[in-house]
Parts: structure tokens; C-alpha cells; sequence
């Protein structure tokens, strides 16, 4: 038991080693009628793993054999926090179609939860608008960040730092809401007690506001934070570090400090496969291509983005080629023009258009409305109330599969993708 409470203890030093060890020694010596102390032991130990290597592929095995564990399932604390942890891995790893199905699929389920847990189910919002921010569908996100904010927002608890904040930055500059997400860094590093603000949220905090300043032209200041960023070895990549290291590429493109970029990422980029970590994969490819254009070498940009555009094509990864900027858009062309035609990169052309679209001052093209039959609007006024299909079978005396069949329809005609989407697009039409 005090070797759980150690390893515990060791989580607000980062002294990952240490909780390694307290951990394995917890397991080793508590019986197994101590399930639940052992399932926490386990769970340190997977996380404190995952910090020190990083393996997606690892720690996803890992955590499906927790959460598919009875007395897991049947205590929903530990349940959720566990599947955040899943959500975050699959995310981690690139599989945004899995992770956008899983955090649905979990915010279904707490919605049936009482008392409502407010922490767990606005963390899931926010793991899906990461999802969604990748696929460019930022109204969706910001309607998932608006939820998660104002069912758990930090002023409600000011002494509490966590994922839910954190995460949500990244949505809040995709969407154009700087001052947002400004607001979020400032009020975490003013807040925050020192002791909490740990090397994974300070990893995150430090990479946001650098990529601002570097977007407002405050490269000095970007610089200093990055100087004052403690943990940073160059010896030794580490996988909580790996925002910073991304965010002083991006640095070091808008330095023209273009050799120092090729050589870090190449380094950074057999990090990121020993682990899987395909979305970060992407990034620092879309930075290479940036640096390699500027140095006068189209044809190894063009391969590099060329790898970006495949290791994110089954997945959907648009919005990161979108802030490649206008280098990666003419990359793309130039790229368009040499290779088969493919789904994917006609996708990313025509987010730079309607990007190009939007900037000169343009409404976006909603598409034909279809009007909804009343059994339509029955249904969709339900879909916004949050309730289950199973709920609303029951309160309008249908099938389950009756209920899909309608559910279904109401998208097409909205030209949603999924429940959220279609409430959002029905409030701008009116229809709620």
C-alpha cells in the first residue's frame, strides 16, 4: 500500500523511474484481493511507461486489457479516466476515425451517469474537437470546446490543472479565437501552483504560446521561452518534450535558421516512429518540406510532403497541411500535377480554396437545404436535447433501427456528419 501511495507521490516530481519501481514492487507484493489498489498500481505503472517511451502501440495493448476488466467497467471513475487515457493514445497515434467514434461512444455514456461528472465528459468534448480540428471542421469543434467550457471550466475550480484546459488550446487557435487561447495559457501559468504545473502541461503551455508569438512575429519572446524551458536535454529526445521540440522548428523556419531544422527533425522523426506517433509524424514533415522549399530544394520537399500526404490519408488529416501556409499550397499543386489524381490530395486543395475563399471576405457555400418531415424535426429536437436513441424510441413509441433510419436521413439532408454537426447547422437554420 505505501508502495501505491509512492508511486503516487512521485506523479507531482515527474520522477518517472521512481514510480516505475513503486509501482512493479506494489504489484509484486499486494494480493490479489487488493484488486482495486492493484488496478491503480497497474495504472501508474502504464502511464510512468508510456512517459519514459512513449509507445502508443504499447500502451494502447496496456489499456485495453484494464479497461475491458469487470470491477474497471463497474466503477465509473476510474473507468472514464482510464478510457481519456485510451481516447488520448488513439489520438497519439493518428487513428482519428477510432478515437472520434470512441469519445462519442463514451459521451453517450455519461450522459446516462448520475451525478454528472463534469471533468470526465468535458475532457471527451475536447478530444473530439482534436479530432475534428484535424479534419478542418472547426465549427464542429469550437460547438465541442463551447460544451466542455461550460460544463467545467477552471474559474469553477481554480486550483485544478488538467487535460480538459490544456487540450483545449490547440482548438481555440484553430479556430481564430487567439485571445481564447491566450486567456487559457495566462490563466494557467498565473493559477497554477508550481507543484502542478508538471512537465507534461508545462511541455504543452510553452509550445502554444511560442507558436503564438512566432504567428505575431515575437520572435524574441518565443525564443526566451524556449531558453527558460527546463527539462530539454540534447542528448536525450524525450516524449513529454516533444511540443517543445516541434515548436522550435516552427521557430526556427521563421528564423531562416533552415539547416537547423533538417538535421533536429530528421533526429526527431525516428523518435516519433519508435513510438507510432503518427500525427506528430505529419507535422514535422510539413516543417521539413517548409524548410527544405526555402533552401532551393523543391524535389526533397516534395517527397517529404509527399510521405505526409500518405501517412495521413487514410485518416483524413487535412488541417495540418493548412497551416503549412501558402508554401506547402504551391508544394501541393506542384505535387498535384506530377502524381495520380487521389482523394486525398484534391481534399487538401480544397481546403486551401475555400481557405483562399474565406480570406477574401466570402460566405461559405452551405449547399441546397432540404426541408425535414415532422417526424424529422421530432427527432433532431430530440438529438439536441442530448438524449439517447434508445430514449428517444421510447418517447415517441418507434424502433431503435427506426429511430437510425431517421437519424440518418436528418443528416443527409443537413449535410452533417454526425449529432453534433446536425444540431449546430439546424440552430443557424432555425430549426431549434
Amino acid at each position: 500500500i505505501l508502495a501505491v501511495y509512492r508511486s503516487y507521490l512521485a506523479f507531482f516530481k515527474q520522477d518517472i523511474d521512481s514510480i516505475i519501481l513503486n509501482s512493479e514492487q506494489a504489484l509484486e507484493m499486494l494480493p490479489e484481493k487488493q484488486s482495486l489498489l492493484r488496478d491503480f498500481a497497474q495504472l501508474a505503472l502504464m502511464d510512468a511507461c508510456f512517459w519514459k517511451e512513449g509507445n502508443t502501440i504499447k500502451a494502447e495493448k496496456e489499456i485495453l486489457y484494464l479497461i475491458n476488466k469487470d470491477r474497471i467497467r463497474e466503477n465509473p471513475y476510474l473507468y472514464f479516466s482510464i478510457a481519456y487515457r485510451y481516447a488520448l493514445i488513439l489520438l497519439y497515434s493518428g487513428k482519428l476515425h477510432q478515437g472520434y467514434s470512441f469519445c462519442e461512444e463514451i459521451i453517450e455514456r455519461l450522459s446516462t451517469i448520475k451525478p454528472r461528472l463534469s471533468k470526465q465528459e468535458a475532457a471527451f468534448h475536447v478530444a473530439i474537437s482534436e479530432v475534428v480540428v484535424e479534419w478542418n471542421r472547426l465549427e464542429e469543434a469550437r460547438h465541442h470546446l463551447d460544451i466542455a467550457l461550460e460544463i467545467y471550466h477552471p474559474a469553477d475550480q481554480p486550483e485544478v490543472i488538467d487535460a480538459v484546459i490544456i487540450h483545449s488550446i490547440r482548438g481555440f487557435i484553430a479556430c481564430g479565437d487567439t485571445p481564447k487561447a491566450r486567456e487559457i495559457i495566462q490563466w494557467a501559468k498565473t493559477k497554477i501552483p508550481p507543484v502542478q504545473l508538471t512537465r507534461p502541461y508545462l511541455s504543452l503551455l510553452t509550445a502554444w504560446q511560442v507558436r503564438l508569438d512566432v504567428e505575431a512575429g515575437n520572435l524574441e519572446q518565443a525564443e526566451r521561452l524556449l531558453t527558460r524551458y527546463p527539462f530539454v536535454s540534447e542528448s536525450e529526445l524525450h516524449f513529454l518534450d516533444e511540443p517543445v521540440y516541434i515548436a522550435q522548428a516552427r521557430l526556427w523556419n521563421a528564423q531562416k535558421k533552415y539547416a537547423h531544422v533538417g538535421e533536429f527533425l530528421d533526429r526527431l522523426g525516428a523518435h516519433l516512429l519508435e513510438g507510432d506517433r503518427i500525427g506528430r509524424m505529419i507535422e514535422i514533415l510539413v516543417l521539413r518540406s517548409i524548410s527544405e522549399v526555402e533552401q532551393g530544394h523543391p524535389e526533397l520537399a516534395q517527397q517529404l510532403l509527399s510521405r505526409a500526404i500518405w501517412l495521413g490519408s487514410s485518416e483524413g488529416f487535412l488541417r495540418v497541411f493548412l497551416e503549412g501556409g501558402h508554401t506547402i499550397h504551391r508544394l501541393a499543386i506542384k505535387l498535384a500535377a506530377k502524381t495520380a489524381e487521389n482523394s486525398t490530395m484534391l481534399s487538401i486543395l480544397a481546403v486551401f480554396n475555400q481557405e483562399k475563399t474565406n480570406e477574401n471576405g466570402k460566405t461559405r457555400e452551405t449547399g441546397l437545404f432540404e426541408m425535414l418531415s415532422d417526424r424529422e424535426k421530432e427527432i433532431l429536437q430530440l438529438l439536441s436535447s442530448r438524449a439517447m436513441k434508445k430514449e428517444i424510441a421510447v418517447e415517441l413509441g418507434l424502433s431503435v433501427n427506426t429511430v437510425n433510419y431517421h437519424t440518418k436521413n436528418i443528416y443527409q439532408k443537413l449535410g452533417a456528419h454526425n449529432r453534433a454537426e446536425a444540431v449546430q447547422i439546424a440552430r443557424k437554420q432555425g430549426l431549434l
